[in-house]
This record gives structure tokens, sequence and C-alpha cells, in this order.
């Protein structure tokens, strides 16, 4: 395994809708995260969860204001961080 596949990322997010991490801002997730190769997790203190997963990121319990730590490895670990941290500042659920 050469050196710019084990990259590694991570970035801190704020949950910041007022229905918080819901199904279908999940799926979004999920969906931006099926785009990279790399292994994606979303922590919720100690308890982490793949972000492919719209089921397991529904487990942590993300209310509005809650932190998140998004964290990636693999070969584009930094471009799959710098997307999904894009996503949750700029999602805005329609009523």
């Amino acid at each position: 395994m050469d050196e710019e596949s084990r990259e590694t990322a991570t970035a801190e997010v704020l949950v910041n809708n007022a229905r918080g991490l819901h199904l279908r801002f999940a799926g979004l997730i999920a969906r931006q995260a099926f785009q990279y190769k790399s292994r994606i997790a979303i922590w919720k203190g100690r308890k982490s969860v793949d972000a492919r997963s719209m089921v397991e990121m529904g487990t942590l319990s993300a209310s509005n204001g809650s932190h998140l730590k998004i964290s990636a490895v693999g070969e584009d670990a930094s471009e799959a961080v710098g997307a999904l941290v894009h996503l949750f500042q700029t999602y805005r659920e329609e009523d």
C-alpha cells in the first residue's frame, strides 16, 4: 500500500437544521459518500457509523446543534471529507 492510499482526513461539523440528521439528509450524505473510494465514518462522541448507511446514521440521534466528526481513510480522503463538510454547511431542508 503506497502512502497516497493511506491518506486520512477529519473535520468537525455542526448539525444546523431544525430536524437534525433525519433520513432525507442522511440519504444525501450517503449518496455523496458513495462517490468516493475512501472509507468514511461519522462520529458523535465515541460512536461511529458508516457514512454510506442511512440506517446507521439514524442511530446517532444527531439533533439540531449536535457536533459531529467526519473521518475518512483512503486515496481520496481529503476530497471526501471536504465534500461532506460542504454538504453539512449548505444543507437546508425544504418545508
